[in-house]
């Protein structure tokens, strides 16, 4: 692995893993009993608190359930996730997945930069959804 790509996003990583830890520490959890509820071995665990290693998605998602981060600390830790594994957070990834019909809408807005207006539209329509179960 050359060290360009060892480096690289190395503040993000730093950065989610210190939000980790610090929601970790909020749930008074060590990092033996952390790592076990997300079976993780601690050594691993450690290194993505330390911002060496970034979690896989299927851990990331076990985190985010274990921790139940504020919602402005998910929306942070998505944020550098995603910019970290260049992909959306898992539980994106699994809506795609479930509604694969959902994949053309979304590719409709190639090269376009949504207006706050736009946003605040989309938000409204997704959450008219919810209001229909």
């Amino acid at each position: 692995m050359s060290k360009k790509s060892f480096e690289e996003n190395k503040n993000e990583k730093q950065q989610l893993g210190s939000v980790i830890a610090k929601n970790r520490k909020r749930k008074n959890l060590s990092l033996r009993q952390f790592a076990k509820l997300i079976d993780l071995p601690p050594s691993n665990l450690s290194y993505i608190e330390k911002g060496v290693n970034v979690p896989t998605a299927d851990i990331y998602q076990k985190i985010i359930s274990v921790l139940t981060p504020s919602k402005k600390d998910i929306y942070y830790m998505d944020h550098l996730f995603s910019t970290i594994r260049k992909c959306p957070p898992p539980d994106i990834c699994y809506i795609l997945m479930e509604n694969n019909e959902l994949v053309e809408k979304i590719r409709k807005l190639s090269n376009i930069k949504l207006t706050l207006e736009q946003l605040n539209s989309i938000d409204n329509l997704f959450s008219s959804f919810n209001n229909q179960l």
